[in-house]
């Protein structure tokens, strides 16, 4: 309650209040207007819409509006200024910076742009004298400029003007310029000078022309006005030359003609021009001319009309005979001929000669001027094979093959021309071998009938058994000759490296496989002790299929290094005197190195032979020849079981076996001796066996 004023109780009085209203007045300094905000104390405060101010820009409020108001306060709006920009857009001119600076501030008009070929006609608007409250571009006006363009002939005529704006390319719309030409120019137009480009400029444009240098026609006519020659395009100044044939003018009976040359001489040309041959005029001649037809040349005779005429010599010609000229040589002269020669052809005979061969050609008989074929050759030469045709026999001269064709062999009427075969010996090879192959070097190539040389003497590899020691070439002797192909094969002895086998009263060495062996001087002496405790020990050599058996007689003829062979020798190197007379029947060469006679001793000898058909062993002959290729007959037995032949003789060579039906055998004195010794011991070999009946009955 309100307060009594006299105190009659205790009571309380509770206070009665009302709320203050406080108000916040703003000041914007020239800004837009803000609302002043009266609210009671303690109030919450809403802040107002900032406010604005021309050229400037609102930072705040001094003091700062409070959250709650307890108080009336004055807020002061804080301000700061701006900066603006003036920007100048030249439109294709000269830059101009922009201007930047505070709001209100005076400005300074700057220059004006340029603009090449323009003329500046100011700004879109006014540049401000202070910065106005915004960004402003300026953009700058223009006028485009133009040019007086001025065509002008070379003569310096002016042909016409234009005007014509910046940048703009003129053109000439006028009739086309023109020259006068001279004598040795035409004139074409050929455009401006200097050359047209865009208007920057008043211009003078003169014209400008080509030359082209004038060409004249020069005609050169004959003396009739006949055109001879047009020489068409001929440039001024330029000297003409004629290049056709030389003008000629047609003689008369009287007179010959030769060009002078022309009415005027040739000069630069200038203009179209015409030259008219000229001629001298001459006595007219007359020409013999002489064919000779291959033969030698005759000069002509050039003789005025009616002139005597004297014949020249005769012409030659190779291989013929002149028979006179065709026409006849006039006595004098009238007019020009041409004497053609007339020839006989001389005629020559062809021999075919065989130089060294055999046969006969007909003769062939040949004009000379006229080809002949050369016949195929008829002729043949023992071992030799035609080649060609020679005109000398040692083969010096021209040589023609078969069928070759010949011309002007003969020079003189009637001769004779020897044509002779060229021959060449037939060449065969001829091989040394060792074991059926050639040597090296071999085979060679030798002409048939030539001398054969042997090469010095191979070598044989040795074996576990036997030392191999060259022989002989088989049947090769220093005088053979070349008759074909020809074989020789190497002849080795075996000297053997283990000792023979000793049984049955003989010494055998058994080397069958071997045409020879070497019995060396150890081996001899060894044999010879074994003569010692046998008399009637016999030695045997086996070989090459045949076998030779001696006593000690035989053997004590034998020294040391002794070459003991059987070689049974091909037909195609027999000497010619033997071959002769065996034909194909079979040939040995046996020898015992160099002992060829061995006086009282015995040999035995077995050869291998195989029966023919139809023969009778009973009539099979040993047939030994001496070195000059005589024969003598020796008997001989055949074994049908082991086909072999077995004859006694006391010297050896060459032997054949021989089939001689009902043929008595000759004897020799070394065959009669055998026969003496053989029927000896027969005798004495019947006379012990009847002793030996007669004791033991």
């Amino acid at each position: 309650p309100s307060i009594p004023e006299t105190i009659t109780e205790d009571i309380t009085c509770v206070a009665i209040w009302s709320t203050n209203l406080y108000t916040i007045t703003f000041s914007t300094g020239g800004g837009s207007l803000v609302d002043p905000i009266t609210k009671e104390y303690c109030t919450d405060v809403q802040t107002p819409k900032d406010p604005t101010k021309m050229g400037h820009s609102f930072k705040g409020w001094s003091p700062s509006i409070p959250e709650i108001i307890t108080e009336d306060i004055t807020c002061v709006a804080i301000w700061s200024i701006n900066q603006y920009t003036i920007t100048f857009d030249t439109a294709g001119g000269s830059a101009i910076a922009s201007i930047t600076q505070d709001f209100d501030t005076a400005i300074v008009k700057p220059e004006d742009p340029s603009r090449t070929g323009y003329t500046f006609a100011g700004w879109d608007m006014d540049v401000p004298t202070n910065m106005p409250a915004e960004n402003v571009t300026i953009t700058a006006k223009w006028m485009i400029n133009t040019y007086k363009v001025t065509w002008v002939n070379e003569n310096g005529d002016v042909l016409a003007e234009d005007v014509v704006k910046y940048n703009v390319k003129p053109a000439y719309s006028g009739d086309e310029p023109v020259k006068t030409p001279t004598a040795q120019y035409s004139y074409a137009f050929n455009g401006w000078s200097p050359e047209i480009v865009a208007a920057t400029k008043d211009t003078t444009y003169i014209a400008t022309f080509t030359p082209t240098i004038n060409r004249y026609t020069v005609t050169w006519v004959n003396h009739d006005g006949t055109v001879l020659e047009t020489d068409r395009n001929m440039e001024y100044g330029t000297t003409p030359t004629y290049d056709g044939a030389t003008p000629t003018k047609a003689a008369n009976v009287q007179y010959t003609f030769s060009f002078k040359g022309w009415d005027n001489p040739p000069s630069t040309v200038k203009e179209d021009t015409t030259y008219r041959a000229v001629f001298n005029s001459f006595v007219k001649e007359y020409t013999i001319t002489f064919d000779t037809k291959g033969g030698s040349a005759v000069e002509p005779i050039t003789l005025s009309y009616g002139t005597r005429v004297l014949a020249p010599a005769d012409p030659t010609r190779t291989g013929h005979t002149f028979l006179g000229w065709t026409p006849g040589i006039p006595d004098e002269m009238t007019e020009d001929i041409t004497c053609v020669a007339l020839w006989a052809p001389f005629t020559y005979i062809v021999v075919f000669d065989n130089n060294g061969g055999t046969g006969s050609m007909d003769n062939i008989a040949l004009e000379y001027a006229k080809d002949g074929r050369i016949p195929q050759c008829t002729f043949t030469r023992t071992e030799h094979r035609f080649l060609a045709w020679n005109t000398a026999a040692d083969g010096s001269g021209t040589t023609y093959q078969d069928g070759s064709t010949i011309r002007h062999l003969g020079l003189e009427n009637g001769e004779t021309i020897t044509l002779y075969a060229m021959w060449k010996i037939n060449q065969y090879p001829v091989h040394f071998t060792v074991d059926g192959v050639d040597i090296p070097g071999y085979p060679i190539m030798s002409d048939y009938g030539s001398s054969i040389i042997a090469p010095d003497a191979p070598t044989k590899d040795s074996t576990d058994e036997y030392d191999f020691i060259f022989i002989e070439w088989i049947g090769y002797v220093a005088s053979i000759k070349v008759t074909g192909e020809m074989y020789f094969n190497a002849a080795f002895s075996a000297s053997p490296i283990v000792e023979p086998e000793v049984a049955d009263g003989k010494v055998v060495f058994d080397v069958n496989e071997l045409e020879g062996i070497t019995l060396s001087t150890k081996i001899i002496q060894d044999i010879e002790a074994s003569f010692q405790d046998n008399e009637e020990l016999k030695i045997v050599f086996e070989l090459n299929g045949g076998i030779i058996e001696l006593d000690k007689k035989a053997f004590d003829m034998l020294e040391g290094d002794e070459l003991i062979s059987i070689i049974n020798v091909p037909t195609s190197n027999m000497p010619g005197t033997i071959l002769n007379k065996v034909q194909d029947r079979p040939v040995f060469d046996i020898s015992m190195g160099d002992v060829h006679n061995f006086g009282g001793g015995k040999l035995s000898i077995s050869l291998h032979y195989d029966l023919k058909e139809n023969e009778d062993a009973d009539n099979i002959r040993i047939w030994h020849f001496d070195n000059e290729g005589n024969h003598t007959v020796t008997r001989c037995t055949y074994d049908l079981d082991s086909e072999t032949v077995t004859f006694m003789v006391n010297s050896l060579s060459y032997f054949s076996i021989m089939y001689e039906e009902d043929e008595e055998p000759e004897t020799s004195s070394f065959g009669s001796t055998v026969y003496v010794i053989l029927s000896i011991v027969m005798i004495v070999a019947l006379f012990g066996a009847i002793m030996m009946y007669s004791k033991k009955s």
